[in-house]
């Protein structure tokens, strides 16, 4: 039996540190979130070279917020970025003539997400020291390092970035230290 719990926890933390890795900014495909932001306007493009080209970015009232020279994406595509998160209809034109628009919609409150999974954590964490469960103890810690993970590669639109990256780092020391202290007498 500690052979198997031994497994799941090294399998826990392969897990909990490489699911970090597999981020990457997905293509701004015409009403999104504003979870889903930052994302790629792509240029179809195989005669040219992109950085040539330029994408003007405007706003709801015709605006212009910034003008972005493309970049190359892949062999027959250009690529910028598209970083505005407030709501509203957003306007690019290529410097080839062409244009689109993007629609940032309200996402979900990822807040309340953090909140509850707190909530659970602490909960765990409170009714392991009450039962003096190892078990629970160390699920508890475990949803803190995946919380935390998350919250330090994903971030939040609701809290600047030095609250979200201490709170990342607070949640992933303290999960580790909980894990290694709770399971040290084990090994």
């Amino acid at each position: 039996m500690l052979d198997l719990y031994k497994q799941v926890l090294v399998f826990s933390f392969i897990f909990v540190f490489l699911s970090s890795i597999t981020l990457a900014i997905d293509e701004c495909r015409g009403t999104i979130n504003q979870d889903d932001i930052p994302c790629l306007v792509l240029l179809p493009n195989s005669s040219t070279n992109c950085d040539t080209i330029t994408t003007t970015f405007y706003d709801n009232s015709s605006t212009q917020l910034y003008t972005q020279t493309m970049h190359k994406y892949n062999s027959f595509t250009c690529n910028a970025t598209f970083n505005q998160s407030d709501t509203g209809t957003y306007t690019f034109y290529y410097s080839t003539g062409d244009s689109g628009s993007i629609i940032v919609e309200e996402g979900l409150r990822m807040i309340y997400l953090l909140y509850f999974a707190l909530a659970l954590i602490i909960g765990l964490l409170i009714l392991a020291i009450w039962q003096q469960d190892q078990t629970l103890a160390s699920v508890s810690a475990i949803l803190m390092i995946v919380v935390g993970t998350f919250i330090g590669s994903q971030g939040f639109n609701e809290l600047n970035n030095m609250v979200t990256n201490g709170a990342a780092i607070v949640l992933i020391a303290l999960g580790a230290y909980i894990l290694l202290k709770v399971n040290m007498e084990n090994f």
